[in-house]
């Protein structure tokens, strides 16, 4: 018995699907319902279990006895009706109605997105190369250097390039000068390299520690640099946590992001805590074998180069595919269904929870002292679900209109490549992760992905890709092997 189904696509790539269930299939089902009912109730004058059909369906009464029918077919006609009509849902259905009389059930069905990304063989420009300066190397060298200098505490006054261990508390001076507005600075101890260059005060911050000694105070006000509208902040490292103490001065030391636009003036009181002579080793053999396998300065240097080299060559990478992939979104006609956002909301979710639960929190109990709930955490995020739905898309019809795929060879290669010196048990075992499991295949299947999307878009962007005829051919031809 054949259903008939009646099907209407809206604009939100949804399919209203209504199902009207035959009748004989609705009497079977009612058949079934009466008798499992009748070996579960309990009425006067019958034994449980041999409680004739007609009395339960006057006892609980038939519509009811039908609308209970009805439920149980529910499950069963959404499957049969989306094989009947060929229909691959991009998320469950919703049954938005029913009718009992006739038996019609009404479904609302998210459809796969659809991803016009038009034509963007066209959109060729200039590709930036990897350029790696003396001076980068340079830079990089003395980084190798504070990595291994020595602190040696002194008593004398603070000179410049000591570092000095500081407390204290720095504000932005409001508009009516004698009132403290925001604060910038607030340290219980931190170290802080006297060198203008690597605090975002900058050099007139750096003169007024400069000559004090440990135990002395000082209060000062500066002029913060006018070219920043608010004071970049990073987690504050603090002595004897994380990097040297010479790196940790090199960043802003506040915790939160102040908006500095109100005004550029800040007053501080400052408390040094101890000063430290701040001795770096010189650039020599010596060093380079102190700071990894290099047997010569040079050594080192070209091993650094590299660095530099393959890290700028990452960056350009992520960049050309970022580029191009807000590009794409300018022109590309995007339709999907609202249930996609969602499910990138239930994912954001259900990840940040994740997060709470290893911090040790309950989560009901985090939501509460957030002031949050689930509902208000989808609607502030919802607009980043939206944004990153949007560039999932794209990047994914991308990759299929360019016939990007990744291999279980390259997969065997690049595993090689990374762990090929490895212990032979261990080796096993991690290659059937990485070459078996999804999540495995799926880590470097990742990485090698992104590697043949940001090759072709070099050569979209050059102008110099395959022709896609040419594409769909070997594609053919990969099948047929």
């Amino acid at each position: 018995m054949t259903l008939i189904i009646h099907t209407q696509e809206d604009d939100q790539r949804q399919l209203n699907m209504t199902i009207e269930v035959p009748e004989e299939r609705v009497q079977k089902a009612l058949r079934e319902k009466v008798r499992k009912l009748g070996q579960q109730i309990n009425i006067p004058g019958f034994r449980r279990g041999k409680v004739p059909p007609s009395v339960v369906l006057k006892y609980l009464g038939a519509e009811a006895v039908r609308a209970e029918a009805a439920e149980d077919l529910v499950q069963e006609m959404f499957k049969e009706a989306l094989i009947q009509q060929g229909v691959e849902p991009y998320a469950p259905g919703e049954l938005v109605n029913m009718e009992l009389e006739p038996l019609k059930f009404q479904f609302n069905v998210p459809l796969v997105p659809t991803v016009d990304l038009g034509h963007y063989r066209g959109l060729q420009k200039d590709v930036e190369e990897v350029e790696i300066t003396p001076e980068a190397v340079d830079e990089a060298l003395e980084q190798v250097r504070q990595q291994h200098q020595i602190l040696e505490p002194v008593e004398r006054p603070a000179q410049a390039g000591d570092v000095v261990t500081v407390k204290g508390e720095g504000r932005l001076l409001a508009e009516d000068e004698d009132e403290l507005g925001e604060v910038v600075f607030s340290e219980e101890r931190i170290d802080l390299l006297l060198d203008g260059t690597k605090i975002y005060f900058g050099q007139p911050f750096v003169d007024e520690l400069v000559g004090l000694s440990a135990e002395e105070t000082k209060e000062f006000t500066i002029t913060l640099p006018v070219d920043e509208a608010e004071v970049e902040t990073e987690e504050p490292t603090k002595e004897g946590e994380g990097a040297e103490a010479g790196e940790a001065a090199e960043g802003a030391p506040s915790t939160e992001k102040k908006d500095a636009a109100a005004t550029q003036q800040a007053h501080f009181h400052i408390t040094i805590l101890e000063v430290k002579n701040r001795i770096l080793p010189d650039l020599n053999d010596d060093l380079a074998r102190e700071h990894g396998e290099h047997d010569t300065l040079e050594e080192l240097k070209s091993s650094l180069y590299n660095n530099l080299h393959k890290a700028a060559e990452e960056q350009i990478k992520n960049k050309l595919v970022d580029e191009m992939i807000e590009d794409l979104l300018a022109q590309a006609t995007i339709i999907y269904p609202p249930a996609a956002v969602e499910r990138i909301l239930d994912e954001m979710i259900e990840d940040f929870k994740g997060q709470a639960t290893r911090a040790g929190w309950q989560w009901d109990d985090y939501l509460k002292l957030q002031g949050q709930s689930e509902k208000s955490l989808r609607t502030l995020w919802y607009d980043r679900a939206v944004t990153q739905l949007r560039h999932s898309l794209v990047f994914n019809q991308f990759v299929a209109d360019e016939k990007l795929k990744i291999k279980p060879a390259e997969i065997d290669a690049l595993f090689e490549q990374r762990y090929g010196d490895m212990e032979a048990g261990l080796k096993q075992s991690l290659r059937r992760y990485f070459t078996e499991s999804q999540e495995g295949f799926g880590l470097f299947g990742s990485e090698l992905l992104l590697e043949k999307t940001s090759q072709r878009v070099r050569e979209i962007r050059l102008g110099t890709a395959p022709d896609l005829a040419s594409l769909e051919e070997t594609e053919d031809e990969d099948e047929e092997e």
